[in-house]
């Protein structure tokens, strides 16, 4: 939070300019003296007026931190910020290459015949060159296959990366070494889980704090990221050249992959809290009615999870019809009739008997 809240361009700005004018009036005093001072009314008005400004910023910063503290601001920032980092650059850097199915005879690699390249430091992978790699590949005719994900910790002297050669020519193993930059942290600027994992982590300290408007805005904001991730991002690991010819493979990564990262542990944390699960299934109702009808089955599935989950009797009636008004509409938008009339039927067993408590 306070990385995002750094990062702000106003902050920066407001800070920028204090920055600014303690350094001019610094140097104002040592260029100023009774000799000067008395031909000279710049440098002091211009003080003056440099003062006055700061005092209005330093306003206006106040104002600033407290909007942007406020818990829909926060989440909303966080928000923009992940999809400002992640979705331009993966587009930029991935998309235009990604194909669902490559050649058959370049996806059969014989393992035997690759070049494993290991890690040189432990660390995490915050950022990937994929043009670079891409063009390195292209230009060699080398298909590379990536052994890790961005944000992924390894070990020194693990498997970072193996590559096959079709052509018998010089490979500099070094330069595609350098294109994976491994730091002590895991950044954002290419990392979607870890801009997911930001919203997460503010929804479970907030159940802990007994904060339930936090945790009800940060479902909220995960649900519009992963909205935002399965219409740009196409899940498939290949990556080809203009004449279809593999040149790069990443890790497999499916839209159930963000679907479970982002709601499944705040689902463990708020198993006896029907309002927070309430907001869980209208979170992904909203999912369901706006996602694409490739991503129903793992929407309806992670809802039917997130229902058996769920482990305390309903205390107020408004609350179990909340419930299940969620699972029918997202049953409906999904297609999965039966099912819904069998899950009701298994959970109002389970959680009107008395004996469960």
């Amino acid at each position: 939070m306070l990385l995002t809240f750094i990062a702000d361009r106003k902050t920066q700005h407001a800070v920028g300019i204090f920055n600014m004018v303690f350094v001019f009036i610094l140097f104002s005093f040592f260029m100023i003296n009774d000799g000067t001072a008395e031909y000279y009314a710049a440098f002091p008005t211009l003080t003056i007026l440099l003062m006055f400004f700061a005092l209005a910023t330093f306003v206006f910063f106040i104002n600033h931190a407290v909007k942007w503290m406020q818990v829909p601001n926060l989440t909303f920032n966080m928000k923009n910020e992940s999809e400002k980092q992640i979705l331009t650059t993966l587009v930029e850097d991935l998309e235009p290459y990604r194909t669902q199915e490559p050649k058959k005879e370049e996806m059969e690699l014989n393992e035997d015949e690759g070049t494993i390249l290991y890690a040189k430091d432990s660390g995490f992978i915050q950022v990937i060159d994929f043009k670079s790699l891409f063009q390195y590949a292209e230009k060699k005719g080398l298909i590379i296959r990536l052994e890790k994900r961005i944000g992924e910790f390894v070990l020194k002297d693990i498997p970072l990366l193996t590559y096959w050669k079709r052509e018998d020519c010089d490979v500099n193993e070094a330069f595609i070494c350098s294109k994976l930059f491994v730091g002590r942290k895991q950044t954002e600027v290419q990392d979607i889980e870890f801009g997911v994992n930001k919203l997460k982590e503010i929804a479970i300290k907030s159940i802990g704090n007994d904060d339930p408007n936090t945790v009800k805005n940060a479902i909220l904001q995960l649900s519009d990221l992963l909205l935002s991730i399965s219409e740009i991002t196409h899940f498939t690991p290949y990556l080809t050249d203009q004449e279809g010819n593999l040149r790069l493979i990443i890790n497999e990564e499916t839209f159930d992959y963000y679907l479970y990262s982002s709601f499944s542990h705040i689902s463990i944390y708020a198993k006896e809290d029907p309002v927070i699960t309430n907001d869980i299934l209208h979170a992904v109702s909203l999912l369901a009615s706006s996602t694409s009808t490739a991503n129903h089955k793992s929407v309806w599935m992670f809802a039917m999870m997130v229902a058996r989950g769920y482990q305390a009797p309903f205390a107020f009636a408004y609350h179990e019809k909340d419930f299940y008004t969620h699972l029918e509409k997202i049953s409906h938008m999904t297609r999965n009739y039966e099912g819904y009339t069998q899950l009701e039927k298994e959970l109002k067993e389970r959680l009107n008997n008395p004996t469960f408590a």
